[in-house]
């Protein structure tokens, strides 16, 4: 196998042997694909799900049945879905040279054909076959270090039990405006038994005890917040007492971002651990191109237009940092993006959200280059970070 350092591609020689697998996973059953390098068709098989051993197994029986040696290379894939990355994990330390492919990858027929488990399979597999010459990696997708997919829960959790208390809290409020009833906040000295409707009178029974169970629910979701902000508050408490915490170096990193005024630490905290914290950026355009932040053009004969930004990467990191470059013209008006957003988009509403979302894509660019160099923009405005106590961030989440 050689390495182009320049594209950071690989390629196999094409005088190696080379065994192609493809798994097609699933709850009970998985697919598996086998192709040799100068096959024609490849064989299908079905095994129980997470059979490594039986896995295993029918590679090496493929091998025999090609002639091929027992060190002959064996290349795998399978597309990305609800297994998350165990799989890529496992066939890693099984010896297997694996590579996770996104759904969105995987060639498509452009017209209506049978769709099944064992067609999809064939396909995943031919499509491995023929990128042998070309670049292998350009269909992967880049799976983070265990420890650090781990330490992604954290955040990830604070917005699950968000969104669940933003539901809750919306259909507490939609209940009682559909009755009339004087809006009140859901907190625990909150007496549903003395709220209102419209002509004065107590609230039916039935609906008392569905507004109770309501906000037994905000009041649970509130406390599981403060649970997951403590544990970020310790850790970055710990890292600044210098003592020893995990991921120390993005632990970090997310302190020097709080150190920009208009960020905090619900927004630092993500754009370290699912962006700049492990990916290995190399240059502006892959940063812009994980956010999804870039324009793509379609260009054909006489017709000439923009299609919209691409939209890859992870949607609640892009509405984050769209949400960010907000802040930023309000927190940071003497930098040079805050100046050219307003010569450029100053003037008009629907001018404004377009130029946001430029905004967004370089304000990006400009925390890479501030995390990985240290490049302190001209007119960045800076502040000194301190971090809540455990009782001041419970009282901030009871007023929210």
């Amino acid at each position: 196998m050689s390495t182009t350092l320049a594209a950071n591609a690989t390629t196999f020689n094409i005088t190696l042997p080379v065994l192609c697998v493809a798994i097609e996973l699933s709850m009970k059953k998985w697919k598996i694909g086998i192709l040799g390098r100068f096959e024609r068709n490849p064989s299908v098989h079905e095994i129980t799900g997470d059979d490594w051993t039986a896995l295993l197994a029918l590679i090496d029986r493929a091998k025999q049945r090609l002639g091929l040696p027992p060190e002959t290379r064996v290349l795998a894939c399978f597309e990305a879905g609800r297994h998350g990355h165990y799989p890529y994990r496992m066939l890693k330390r099984l010896g297997i040279d694996v590579h996770e492919w996104a759904s969105n990858a995987i060639e498509k027929p452009s017209r209506k054909q049978a769709k099944t488990d064992r067609l999809d399979v064939r396909r995943l597999v031919l499509q491995l076959r023929r990128t042998l010459d070309e670049d292998v990696d350009k269909y992967a997708i880049n799976v983070p270090p265990a420890d650090v997919e781990m330490a992604r829960r954290r955040h990830r959790e604070r917005d699950h039990w968000v969104k669940v208390k933003t539901q809750h809290e919306l259909r507490w409020e939609s209940l009682l405006v559909s009755l009339g009833a004087t809006l009140v906040k859901p907190k625990p000295s909150t007496q549903v038994e003395r709220i209102k409707d419209c002509f004065g009178e107590a609230l039916p029974e039935s609906i008392q005890a569905e507004l109770k169970r309501l906000q037994e629910h905000i009041l649970l979701t509130r406390k599981q917040i403060r649970a997951v902000e403590a544990e970020q508050i310790s850790s970055l408490k710990k890292a600044r007492a210098g003592e020893v915490v995990e991921h120390a170096r993005m632990v970090e990193q997310v302190w020097q971002l709080m150190g920009l005024v208009g960020v905090g630490v619900h927004t630092a905290w993500p754009v370290v651990f699912e962006a700049f914290g492990w990916r290995g950026f190399k240059n502006r355009r892959q940063v812009g191109g994980f956010m999804g932040l870039t324009g793509t053009p379609f260009e054909s004969g006489n017709s000439s237009h923009e299609q919209g930004i691409s939209k890859c990467g992870p949607p609640n990191l892009r509405a984050m940092m769209v949400e960010l470059a907000w802040r930023w013209i309000r927190h940071q008006p003497d930098t040079d993006l805050t100046r050219w957003f307003q010569e450029k988009f100053g003037v008009g509403k629907a001018s404004r959200k377009r130029g946001i979302v430029a905004l967004a894509r370089r304000l990006s660019i400009l925390l890479w280059r501030y995390l990985e160099y240290g490049v302190i923009p001209e007119g960045v405005r800076l502040k000194e970070v301190r971090m809540p106590s455990m009782g001041e961030a419970a009282q901030l989440q009871m007023a929210a």
